[in-house]
């Protein structure tokens, strides 16, 4: 009975450590995905920042919609005031959802 007892707390002991190390990794992989799309958004909004679509007018916010539709990492882009008070958005309709 000793020899089954000590079995059984080695082997949760050993589980539990084999636990620990699968969640260090699977906590790595998804720091590097975070950061990959933080990274691919900066570079995206810096994309947009250089093609200087600074205005709310038809056709900018059509060339953001199209940017935003090839690019996954962003999925709506505003244009604020200081106060950051909206100006207009991307996608209009997602106004909804800030208004709660």
């Amino acid at each position: 009975m000793a020899s089954g007892l000590g079995g059984h707390f080695a082997a949760e002991s050993i589980i539990r450590r084999q636990q620990a190390h699968q969640l260090d990794e699977l906590t790595e992989v998804v720091l590097r995905r975070a950061e990959f799309a933080i990274d691919f958004a900066g570079a995206s909004l810096g994309e947009l920042a250089r093609r200087d679509l600074a205005d709310c007018g038809p056709a900018t916010l059509q060339a953001i919609r199209l940017h935003v539709y090839q690019r996954s990492a962003i999925k709506d882009v505003r244009l604020v005031n200081p106060d950051g008070s909206v100006i207009c958005s991307a996608y209009s309709e997602t106004l909804e959802f800030d208004k709660g």
